[in-house]
């Protein structure tokens, strides 16, 4: 699967290497955007404060599946009732909530726990969750989708 990833912090970078190292084709994008037009999905890994400008900066994400791995650590801006639905707004398709209950510094450790971690997942119905299931599954976590909406 390629995947292109907006954020290079903590969140991106564990998510990068590890994606990486079970198969997928994986472009980071740091603060300077770039494009995610060849993408399969899109995660966006960036602080909660950071979604507007991140996803603007990037070209190709309009209608893609994203994959949202944000935290609303400051609050998030009046009116937006999630940061999810915020990226969603921005990037006009598919969202799941992924990659955001556990510290990145833990993601590696998931594949040698006794007991796969579990990492919840939420998104719209249609199969549009697939690539964050895959992804958590690629980590060695059970990737369980709580809820799927639409």
């Amino acid at each position: 699967m390629k995947i292109t990833i907006i954020g290079r912090g903590n969140v991106g970078g564990a998510l990068q290497g590890l994606l990486s190292a079970n198969g997928h084709e994986v472009d980071a994008l740091g603060s300077e955007g770039g494009d995610a037009a060849d993408a399969d999905a899109v995660i966006l890994a960036v602080p909660g404060g950071a979604v507007e400008d991140a996803l603007r900066s990037v070209s190709g994400v309009e209608g893609k599946i994203l994959v949202d791995a944000t935290n609303p650590l400051q609050g998030r801006p009046d009116g937006v009732e999630s940061l999810s639905a915020w990226a969603k707004s921005v990037a006009n398709g598919p969202t799941a909530k992924a990659f955001n209950a556990n510290f990145a510094a833990l993601f590696a450790q998931a594949g040698n726990a006794g007991e796969r971690p579990t990492m919840p997942i939420c998104g719209e119905a249609g199969g549009r969750v697939a690539p964050a299931q895959q992804g958590g599954l690629d980590l060695g976590k059970t990737a369980g989708v709580l809820n799927e909406v639409g």
